[in-house]
C-alpha cells in the first residue's frame, strides 16, 4: 500500500499531465508538419525517417505550469541519399529545411531558426522542434545520426533512438518501445512513427515519474531566473543512469540525488556528462563555457536534497509547508485536498498552511543563482 506521501506525490504527477485536447492538438501538428517537408521537392529524393526524440518520446513531458512556460515537441526528420553524388552538406540541408517551412504561409510567420533545428511557434505554449539529420551509416546498426550545427558550420554526432532505448531499459521496460503505432509509409519513401499514445501519470514507471516531479521542482526552483536552470536531458540522464529500481517515487529521487551528490558534487572539476548511447555526446557543454552554471546546478541539488530528506511517509505540517514550498501552494494544496481515505494520514488544517518565506532561514544558494 502506498504511504500518503507517494500518494500525493502521485497526485501532483497527475496534474502535470497533458490534458488530452492538447495531446491531440500535438498529434495533429506533428502529422501536417512532416508531411508537408517530405512533399517538398528537394526531400521527395531522399528515403525520410521521422521520429519524435526528447521527453515526448520518453514519457516525462510536464504540462506548463508557469506564466509563459512551454512544452516542446522535438522529432527527427532523418534523410538517407538515395541518388548517386555527393551526400548534402550540414548547411545546405538545414537551408533546404528552413526554405521549405517558410513555403508555408501557415508555418512561415512562426518559424524561428536554431542552431540545431527549426522551431515553429504554435499557441498554447506549446512549440514545435525539427530537426534535420543525415543517416550515419545505411549499412550499419549503429543508431547514431549526424545533425547540422550552424555555428560550426559541420555535422555533429547525436543518437536519439539509443537514448530512448537506454532510457526505457532503465525503466525496466521491454524491448518493445512500441506503445507506437504500426508504423506508417508514405509513398514507400517516407517512414513515420506515430508519438506515443497519450499516457497518464498513474500508468509510467517510477523513474519517468521521478524525473517529471524533477523536472517540475526545477522549474519552480529557477522561476525568476529560467536561463540557469539545468536542461532537461541532464536531470533525465543523471535520474537514469542512478535510478536502482527503487518502486516509488520519492524512494527514487532519493536515491538520485544523494548518488549525484556522491559521485558529482564531490568533484573539483567540471564533469561530463555522457549520452549513454552516445560516448562522444556531452549534454553538459554549456558547463565547460559558462562554468558559473555548474555551480548554480550543484547549489540547486545541495537545496534539493535538504529538502527531499526532510520529508517523511507521514504527511506532517512540516512536510506540506516544504511541499507547498517547493512544489508550488495551489498545487499541493489541490491535491492534498483530494487525497482519499480517511483523515487518519492527514495533518491537521483549521487554515491554509502558509508558505515558508525566503526570509525563513538562511538559503546561501541564492547567492549562487544570482550570480
Amino acid at each position: 500500500m502506498k504511504t500518503p506521501l507517494e500518494q500525493l506525490l502521485q497526485k501532483i504527477g497527475q496534474s502535470l499531465d497533458l490534458p488530452p485536447h492538447i495531446s491531440d492538438q500535438v498529434a495533429v501538428h506533428y502529422k501536417t508538419v512532416q508531411k508537408w517537408i517530405c512533399e517538398g521537392d528537394y526531400f521527395k529524393k531522399f528515403d525520410i525517417l521521422v521520429y519524435p526524440q526528447g521527453s515526448y518520446a520518453l514519457g516525462t513531458v510536464n504540462k506548463p505550469m508557469l506564466d509563459g512556460e512551454e512544452f516542446d515537441l522535438d522529432f527527427i526528420l532523418e534523410i538517407t541519399d538515395t541518388q548517386l553524388g555527393d551526400p548534402p552538406t550540414p548547411s545546405e540541408l538545414r537551408s533546404q529545411l528552413l526554405k521549405r517551412l517558410r513555403e508555408n504561409a501557415n508555418y512561415a510567420p512562426k518559424l524561428h531558426p536554431k542552431n540545431r533545428c527549426a522551431q515553429i511557434q504554435f499557441s498554447g505554449q506549446f512549440h514545435m522542434d525539427v530537426i534535420p539529420a543525415r543517416c550515419r551509416n545505411q549499412s550499419s546498426i549503429d543508431s547514431r545520426i549526424l545533425i547540422p550545427d550552424h555555428s560550426l558550420q559541420d555535422w555533429t554526432y547525436s543518437n536519439p533512438k539509443g537514448y530512448i532505448e537506454w532510457f526505457e531499459a532503465q525503466c525496466n521496460k521491454t524491448v518493445e518501445r512500441v506503445q507506437f503505432d504500426e508504423h506508417v509509409t508514405l509513398s514507400g519513401e517516407v517512414e513515420v512513427e506515430p508519438l506515443p499514445a497519450h499516457e497518464t501519470n498513474d500508468h509510467k514507471k517510477p523513474l519517468q515519474q521521478a524525473v517529471r516531479i524533477m523536472k517540475h521542482h526545477r522549474d519552480l526552483f529557477f522561476a525568476e531566473n529560467p536561463e540557469k536552470k539545468p536542461i532537461s536531458i541532464i536531470l533525465t540522464t543523471l535520474a537514469g543512469k542512478y535510478y536502482s529500481g527503487e518502486n516509488t517515487v520519492h524512494g527514487a529521487i532519493k536515491q538520485i540525488l544523494s548518488s549525484i551528490y556522491s559521485n558529482l558534487l564531490s568533484q573539483t572539476e567540471i564533469p561530463t556528462i555522457t549520452n549513454p548511447s552516445d560516448k562522444d555526446e556531452n549534454f553538459a557543454e554549456k558547463w565547460i563555457q559558462t562554468p558559473v552554471l555548474y555551480s548554480v546546478f550543484k547549489a540547486y541539488i545541495r537545496e534539493f536534497i535538504v529538502f527531499w530528506d526532510q520529508l517523511e511517509n507521514q504527511l506532517t505540517d512540516s512536510n506540506l509547508r516544504s511541499l507547498k514550498e517547493k512544489l508550488g501552494e495551489d498545487i499541493v494544496h489541490r491535491e492534498y485536498n483530494q487525497l482519499d481515505g480517511s483523515n487518519s494520514h492527514r495533518a491537521k488544517e483549521s487554515s491554509p498552511i502558509p508558505v515558508i518565506t525566503n526570509n525563513a532561514q538562511p538559503k546561501p544558494w541564492k547567492e549562487a543563482i544570482s550570480m
